[in-house]
């Protein structure tokens, strides 16, 4: 069985320049474990369907990658790992 991994736009933590951080939980036989990606943005800008970044926001392309190197990574632990 291979982890789910989901990416988060964690609302409650808004700040003063109105945004909010993404952060990463990884489910493994229904233990999770979060951690914070270090980024954030406005909450118009995040499309939760997708779990990416739309154009609204300036570096939304850099974020999406950012995003998607961190899911390759824990992909490649978790087949290390195997």
């Amino acid at each position: 069985m291979k982890p789910n991994t989901l990416f988060l736009l964690y609302k409650s933590k808004l700040n003063s320049k109105g945004t909010c951080p993404i952060k990463c939980r990884v489910t493994y036989l229904k233990q999770r474990k979060e951690f914070s990606t270090g980024f954030l943005i406005s909450p118009e800008s995040w499309k939760s369907n997708k779990q990416e970044v739309t154009d609204n926001d300036n570096n939304w392309g850099f974020i999406n990658t950012q995003l998607d190197i961190i899911k390759h990574e824990l992909n490649q632990a978790y087949l290390f790992l195997q």
